[in-house]
C-alpha cells in the first residue's frame, strides 16, 4: 500500500499538502476494515453480543467520521468525480475484504492477489490528490506495482507449499511454482519495457 503511494508521490515532483489528507484517509480505509470484521461476524455468526463488539463499533464510527472529514477537502479541491469512483471502489474493496475475513478466506491466494492490486491503486489516489490528473506513467505505475506485489505473494506460497510438500514422499509438486516463475519472467520484461519507453524511474 505504502511503496506506490509514494513512488508516485516522488514522481510527481511537487508537494500537495491535498497528499498528506488523502494518505490519512487511505491509512484509516485499510485500519477500518477490522472493527467492521468484528461487526460482521456480531451480526451474522455470533449468536451472544461479544465483549469486543462496543469497542469495535465506536472505533468504527470515528474512523468513518475521520474519512468524512478527509473527503470533503479533496472533493472541494479537486474532481469529485474521480474522487467519487475512487471512494466507490475502495467501499467495495472493503466489503469484500469483510466478506472475506468473516468467512476466514483471507488467506486465500486469489483473494491475495486482489488485495495487491487493489492496493497498489494508492498510486493513483497521490496522483489524484496532488496534480489533480493521472498521468499515463502512473497507469504504468499502478500496473507494475500490482504486478510486483501479487508476484511476491506467489513466490511465498511457492516456498510454503515446497516446504510442505517435501515432507511427503514422494514429494508433492507446489502449484503455485509455475505462475510464481512466470511473474517474474513477466516482471522482468515489463521493466525491459520501460527502459524502452523511457521511463527511467519506474524501471528503478
Amino acid at each position: 500500500m505504502l511503496t506506490p503511494f509514494f513512488a508516485a508521490a516522488i514522481l510527481q515532483r511537487h508537494f500537495y499538502w491535498q497528499e498528506l489528507v488523502i494518505f490519512v484517509a487511505i491509512v484509516v480505509a485499510l485500519v477500518i476494515k477490522d472493527p467492521l470484521v468484528v461487526l460482521a461476524r456480531q451480526h451474522w455468526v455470533w449468536r451472544q453480543e461479544h465483549e469486543e463488539t462496543s469497542g469495535a463499533r465506536r472505533v468504527a464510527s470515528v474512523e468513518l467520521i475521520l474519512l468524512a472529514v478527509c473527503a470533503l477537502p479533496l472533493v472541494l479541491t479537486r474532481d469529485w468525480r474521480w474522487f467519487g469512483a475512487l471512494f466507490v471502489t475502495a467501499t467495495a474493496f472493503t466489503v469484500l475484504a469483510v466478506a472475506v475475513n468473516v468467512r476466514n478466506r483471507q488467506r486465500s491466494v486469489w483473494f491475495q492477489c486482489v488485495s495487491a492490486v487493489a492496493l497498489s491503486g494508492t498510486s493513483v489516489a497521490a496522483c489524484l490528490a496532488g496534480a489533480g490528473t493521472v498521468p499515463r506513467w502512473c497507469w504504468a505505475l499502478w500496473g507494475l506495482s500490482a504486478l510486483q506485489a501479487t508476484a511476491a505473494i506467489l513466490v511465498v506460497h511457492a516456498r510454503l507449499e515446497a516446504r510442505i510438500g517435501a515432507r511427503n514422499r514422494p514429494p508433492t509438486p507446489s502449484a503455485s511454482r509455475q505462475p510464481a516463475f512466470l511473474l517474474q519472467i513477466l516482471l522482468l520484461l515489463s521493466g525491459a519495457v520501460c527502459v524502452a519507453l523511457g521511463y527511467w524511474w519506474l524501471a528503478a
